[in-house]
C-alpha cells in the first residue's frame, strides 16, 4: 500500500511540473533590460495612468497577428520611471521551460481600454514594438527571464479615414440636406 502511495505522489508531483504554467519578468528596467517607450515625438516618455502597455504572447515563429494577450494592462511609471513599466512577473499559458514569441503593445488611455479599441481609433496614439523571444518561462519560484530582446520604440498616429471617404461622406450628407429642403 505504501508503493502505491508513493508512486502516485511521484507522478503527481512529475505531472504539476509538467503542466506548470511559466512566467516572464515584464519589467523594462532592470535585470540588464533598459527599454524606454516614448511619445510619438520621440523624447517624451510615456507617464502614469495617461498611457497603458499590455504584453502579447504566442509559439516562437509567430508574427504579430498570431499573439494574444498575457498579464494585465498596465500604466507606466511616473516621475524618473517615466517611459518603463513595472508589472513584474507575469504568469503564461505556456509551460515552464518553454520558449515564447513576446511583443509589447502601448498606447494613450484615452484612446481605448485595450490595444483593440486604441488601434483602431482614427488619430490615436498607439504603437507595436517588435516581436522577439524569450527562452526558458520559469515556475514562480523559479528566475523567470527578462524581456531583454524588447526594443525601444515611439508611439505613432493611427492613421484616420481617407480624405475620399470623408469627402463622399459629406457629398452624401449635402444630397440629403439638399433633397430634405426640396420636400
Amino acid at each position: 500500500m505504501k508503493k502505491i502511495i508513493t508512486i502516485l505522489a511521484v507522478a503527481a508531483v512529475s505531472a504539476s511540473t509538467a503542466f506548470a504554467q511559466g512566467y516572464f519578468n515584464g519589467n523594462t528596467i532592470g535585470g540588464g533590460v533598459n527599454v524606454k517607450i516614448f511619445e510619438t515625438d520621440g523624447t517624451t516618455p510615456l507617464s502614469g495612468s495617461s498611457y497603458d502597455a499590455q504584453y502579447y504572447i504566442g509559439a516562437v515563429g509567430s508574427t504579430a497577428n498570431q499573439l494574444v494577450p498575457v498579464g494585465n494592462v498596465v500604466n507606466f511609471s511616473t516621475g524618473g520611471g517615466a517611459g518603463y513599466i513595472l508589472p513584474g512577473n507575469i504568469q503564461t499559458s505556456f509551460a515552464v521551460g518553454a520558449n515564447v514569441a513576446l511583443q509589447l503593445r502601448a498606447w494613450r488611455a484615452s484612446d481605448g481600454n485595450n490595444w483593440a479599441t486604441a488601434s483602431t481609433t482614427p488619430f490615436a496614439h498607439a504603437q507595436m514594438g517588435n516581436v522577439f523571444e524569450v527562452d526558458g518561462l520559469q515556475s514562480s519560484t523559479g528566475l523567470p527571464p527578462t524581456v531583454a530582446g524588447l526594443q525601444t520604440f515611439n508611439l505613432a498616429v493611427v492613421p484616420g479615414p481617407e480624405p475620399a471617404t470623408v469627402a463622399l461622406g459629406l457629398m452624401g450628407a449635402g444630397a440629403l440636406f439638399i433633397r430634405r429642403r426640396k420636400a
